[in-house]
């Protein structure tokens, strides 16, 4: 019996790469790749959209488009106009790819809407996290990537007990 035990784990762990390294521990904190994730909830909870948007520039990859990063932001910063006063956010999924890319999922709480963010980070040269890619979802889009992402490997749900 232990014999089809072993060669069925092995299946699984074949069909699921990283997932192991893609969840963080109960009680242990996500990363907040060098800095970036902490003074950017900050900015948000300050209402500062101009040190939100000069933080993201400055940590972005080279050729990251500016006016993308000014758009996002307003989306972000519009959301206290619809959804209320802004209450914190934690992360709810960190997938590594790897040991220089990772995404992380943080699901931003307002008084009256959520609002989900993903960041995809690299690590190049340096070990410095650089931001890839940023994205905000609000409205019924929220919903539907939640649901997605109770699907992904990385996971964690609120486990790490983090709220930025």
């Amino acid at each position: 019996m232990m014999i089809s035990v072993r060669p069925w784990l092995l299946i699984v762990s074949m069909l699921v790469p990283g997932m192991a390294l893609a969840q963080t521990p109960a009680g242990q904190a996500p990363p907040d790749y060098d800095g970036i994730v902490p003074a950017l909830f900050a900015d948000f909870a300050k209402g500062d959209g101009q040190a939100a948007t000069k933080l993201l520039t400055e940590r972005a990859l080279p050729g990251t488009q500016a006016e993308k990063i000014n758009q996002i932001v307003e989306q972000v910063m519009s959301m206290t106009r619809r959804g209320g006063q802004y209450l914190g956010a934690n992360q709810i999924v960190r997938q590594p790819f790897g040991p220089r890319y990772e995404k992380a999922v943080f699901l931003m709480a307002y008084e009256r809407a959520p609002m989900r963010m993903e960041l995809t980070f690299y690590r190049g040269k340096g070990d410095r996290w650089l931001l890839k890619s940023f994205s905000v979802q609000s409205g019924e889009d929220t919903d539907r990537m939640l649901n997605d992402d109770t699907r992904s490997p990385g996971f964690i749900g609120d486990r790490s007990g983090t709220t930025f």
